[in-house]
């Protein structure tokens, strides 16, 4: 028999705009915005133990995009009953 991967939920968070330079990174980080680094979400806190060199090369090399919530995600979806 032949392993089926089940059906898993959808990400959180899908790919947003592309962070430009370090000023706009770390006004996301004071803000605690979350963003993706390489596809994998980053939390603000785990982004301020980064250094500048860090955070300068990622943006340089187009790798950090904001976070925006995936409406698509259970923990994102609004109640709509009033």
């Amino acid at each position: 028999m032949r392993w089926q991967r089940s059906a898993s939920k959808p990400r959180k968070f899908v790919k947003g705009s592309q962070v430009l330079g370090i000023w706009e990174a770390l006004q996301a980080i004071q803000e605690g915005r979350y963003m993706l680094f390489h596809n994998k979400p980053m939390h603000p806190s785990v982004l301020r133990n980064w250094s500048i060199v860090q955070i300068q090369s990622a943006c340089r090399h187009g790798a950090l995009h904001h976070a925006d919530p995936n409406p698509a995600h259970p923990d994102n979806m609004k109640d709509e009953t009033p």
